[in-house]
């Protein structure tokens, strides 16, 4: 666990949080993925950037506003406390803001661009679960989504340079949830690349895969938040990440459906 890197040279010392540094190399993950496979999903070069700029630019907007909305009461006393935790790079992010942000903007760009919104998506949703698994890391590395206090063998314990773990905690034996979530996305990046390697010759619903994807993530958060300690205090209920990946799989399993109707109606696969 180390939550900065230092570099020096020249007598001039460099430190990277392993945080934003996890961030940048799941963003080069998701891009690589991505450039691999640019020509089965049917885009250009500049097509590919093109959507790589407005999934990167509606992602991190979704990303912040969704912590925004959520997390405004805790940002700080004053209006200048508050913008000053937003622009942090190093935290403020909601996971599924960005998704919807990201997915949004995605879809905006194919659309006026005439290209296979569905088939995109799919082709895509790997990239989706690889990045996860890499930014998880991060958020090991920086002490945040941090788990519930346990003695389970695997258990860790964070040290006081964690800030983002409360002093009550540092020290203490807790759940790696973050380890949880990277390891469940990695699983469901080997699923989806799987069933990706046949794309066309396998006749299902378009759009399938990406909403299987985030079906596959939203159960994977539902199960992780039961550990995660900002969930503790829901006895006897849903927390608002479980609740949200609830919502999550109903609107993905409704709309698997209408696209199952059209496939079976002679729509477009």
């Amino acid at each position: 666990m180390c939550p900065f890197i230092s570099l020096s040279a020249g007598g001039v010392t460099l430190i990277i949080t392993t945080y934003n540094l996890m961030m940048l190399l799941a963003f080069c993950s998701v891009v690589g993925y991505g450039w691999a496979r640019r020509e089965r999903m049917l885009l250009s070069g500049d097509n590919f950037w093109g959507l790589i700029t407005a999934v990167a630019a509606g992602g991190m907007a979704g990303a912040k506003l969704f912590y925004i909305v959520n997390s405004w009461a805790e940002l700080g006393p004053g209006l200048s406390d508050k913008l000053s935790s937003v622009m942090r790079l190093s935290r403020g992010w909601g996971f599924y803001g960005g998704l919807a942000g990201a997915s949004a903007a995605a879809a905006y760009f194919l659309s006026r661009n005439k290209i296979p919104v569905r088939r995109t998506a799919d082709l895509f949703a790997p990239a989706a679960a690889l990045g996860g698994a890499i930014m998880r890391l991060g958020c090991f590395s920086a002490g945040c989504c941090y788990g519930r206090i346990t003695g389970v063998p695997w258990a860790v314990s964070f040290p006081r340079i964690f800030s983002r773990i409360p002093e009550q905690l540092q020290g203490i034996p807790l759940h790696p949830t973050q380890l949880y979530e990277s390891l469940g996305n990695l699983a469901l990046f080997g699923a989806l690349h799987f069933l990706t390697r046949k794309y066309d010759k396998v006749r299902r619903p378009p759009g399938s895969l990406f909403l299987g994807y985030v079906c596959g993530y939203s159960a994977l958060r539902f199960f992780v938040e039961f550990f995660r300690a900002q969930g503790a205090g829901y006895a006897g209920g849903l927390t608002g990440g479980q609740k949200i990946s609830v919502i999550a799989v109903l609107a993905a399993a409704a709309l698997f459906a209408g696209n199952y109707r059209g496939l079976k109606n002679g729509g477009p696969e």
